[in-house]
């Protein structure tokens, strides 16, 4: 498994591109694509991280990302998936040792949500700004 920090996250992807993703498509990936979001300590969260990287190697997870912004709590794994392996996606992570608050949402969830804070950002933005 590879990772790339991009402040606040590093993400983690697998070694060599994975076939099964390849062929899955971005349309389908935006009507069923979605990740596991769970919340814990750093340290427990840094201790997942290595524990999923075969599974990503090997394609049984998409890939995930996790948030390194600063040392400090709290701290989340995001492991991606389809909703249709959500449940045996959990049972894996959990079988890991993954525990702690979680929610699962669409990927589609997250972008309407990004959009519409920015269009509220940018309202509140003074007039010459606009």
């Amino acid at each position: 498994m590879r990772q790339l920090r991009k402040f606040p996250f590093t993400f983690c992807f697998p070694d060599e591109p994975n076939e099964r993703f390849r062929e899955l498509g971005s349309s389908r990936w935006r009507r069923h694509g979605g990740r596991w979001v769970i919340f814990n300590r750093r340290p427990k969260v840094d201790q997942w991280v290595a524990k999923i990287a075969p599974y990503i190697d090997s394609g049984e997870i998409r890939e995930a990302k996790f948030y390194s912004g600063f040392t400090g709590d709290p701290s989340a794994l995001i492991v991606y998936t389809l909703d249709t392996e959500q449940d045996s996606s959990w049972e894996l992570l959990s079988g890991l040792g993954v525990e702690g608050r979680r929610i699962w949402e669409y990927e589609t969830q997250m972008k309407a949500l990004r959009s519409k804070v920015g269009t509220i950002a940018l309202s509140m933005l003074p007039r010459p700004f606009k």
